[in-house]
């Protein structure tokens, strides 16, 4: 059996699942795995790594300001008010130090 360009193409652009289309021609899905070549690694991973180090970089930035709270150069309050997160998270910070 041989499968059509278009629906390869569907494939690799990830419009469709390799069940879908499965489904699609009547074939199990395993079967259709041996056909068709593996799929690169697609964008999901890129956009994971992404929020991860923007997570990382607000932890580092709510550490700095838990310092700076703790050497009594800011407020909790405001600080909390620049991390954007609320005064117990900074609380949690300071007991990490």
């Amino acid at each position: 059996m041989e499968i059509s360009k278009r629906n390869l193409d569907r494939l690799a652009k990830r419009k469709i699942t390799k069940r879908a289309l499965a489904a699609e021609l009547g074939i199990s899905e395993c079967y259709l795995n041996r056909l068709t070549p593996p799929l690169p690694p697609g964008p999901v991973r890129a956009k994971r790594l992404a929020r991860a180090d923007l997570a990382q970089q607000r932890r580092n930035h709510r550490m700095k300001l838990a310092k700076m709270v703790q050497s009594g150069r800011r407020n909790i309050e405001s600080a909390a008010k620049e991390a954007r997160c609320s005064v117990r998270t900074l609380y949690r910070y300071l007991a990490k130090l």
